[in-house]
């Protein structure tokens, strides 16, 4: 595939299990699914399909950087103009969006735009999980994106989803990061780092 941009680490203790990798695609676009199973597979075994993954990471190739820019769900700051306002800690002020029962806490940190969903029908806050974000990654660098990045998290979700994800881009190539709530982000920080280079 080529000069293929992967993690080094895999984020994850495997001590009571095999760390197992299966992708698709070339080097333009890409899908690697990342499992950890009772034991170890050759890449690509087809018996890993059936493995639900704990990240998976993916990149895809636009014709221009503006197109890959497009794909790329992020806001100017007029959308958050006159939101309420929370410090999240070194130095950094996120904007809060409610309605609907839901709340979004959106900041910014440097080329990243991320954003904490809290369903607050349910009760849940969205200002504990962001400052823990803003806490580790004064530790662990996100990629450097060239233009924009983004990342979503949720506070709570349920089992199989793969709610937290940060995209990012790099001249015409997007790449996306998804990790299922049973292996919560801040647990693959450390796979963040070793991409980041």
């Amino acid at each position: 595939m080529g000069n293929v941009l992967l993690p080094t680490t895999p984020g994850v203790a495997t001590t009571n299990g095999h760390l197992n990798v299966r992708y698709s695609g070339n080097a333009n676009s890409y899908t690697i699914y990342y499992s950890v199973g009772y034991t170890a597979k050759r890449l690509n075994d087809p018996t890993l399909s059936s493995q639900t993954p704990y990240l998976i990471l993916s990149k895809k190739t636009y014709a221009s950087k503006a197109a890959a820019a497009q794909a790329i769900r992020h806001y100017d700051d007029s959308s958050t103009a006159g939101l309420p306002t929370v410090d999240l800690g070194h130095g950094l002020t996120g904007t809060i969006d409610a309605g609907a029962g839901q709340r979004y806490l959106t900041w910014k940190e440097g080329h990243w735009q991320l954003t904490v969903h809290a369903a607050a029908v349910n009760g849940e806050d969205p200002v504990p999980t962001a400052r823990h974000i803003v806490k580790l990654l004064e530790q662990f660098y996100l990629p450097a994106p060239d233009d924009r990045g983004t990342g979503t998290f949720e506070v709570s979700v349920g089992d199989g989803q793969r709610p937290q994800v940060l995209t990012w881009m790099r001249g015409n190539v997007v790449y996306t990061m998804e990790a299922t709530v049973s292996i919560p982000w801040f647990k693959w920080r450390p796979v963040l780092s070793s991409v980041s280079r």
